[in-house]
């Protein structure tokens, strides 16, 4: 499913500015499901990308992948056998020199809340 998502913060620039990206422009959910003959299908993976910009090769995105979904809740970044964040700062408004790269996160937490299965791709 792709449409609007929400603003990311890039913090931590190294000359201590923040930018605020508007992930809205482009945004996408997928989502890994487990079958059982005997239940209901259940989410156990699920991808985000937020985009801050649009058009072939222009990169400013914030990527969440988290395994392990069961459910509503907090999940631990610093899981790194379940979680992984990548920050692509590449083409980013605001961002120049040595603040452009691709990052992760290493700390943080993910909090579902809601989880919406209409319209979303399963793999």
């Amino acid at each position: 499913m792709d449409g609007g998502g929400g603003l990311f913060y890039l913090s931590s620039l190294q000359d201590g500015t923040e930018v605020a990206v508007d992930g809205c422009t482009v945004w996408a959910v997928e989502m890994g499901v487990d079958f059982d003959p005997d239940e209901a299908p259940s989410i156990s993976e699920l991808w985000l990308t937020l985009d801050g910009v649009t058009g072939d090769g222009a990169d400013c995105s914030l990527t969440i992948h988290q395994e392990g979904v069961c459910g509503t809740g907090f999940y631990d970044f610093r899981n790194e056998d379940a979680s992984w964040v990548t920050i692509n700062t590449n083409d980013c408004p605001g961002v120049s020199g040595s603040d452009e790269g691709e990052f992760g996160a290493s700390s943080g937490y993910l909090q579902l809340e809601t989880i919406k299965t209409d319209d979303l791709e399963m793999t």
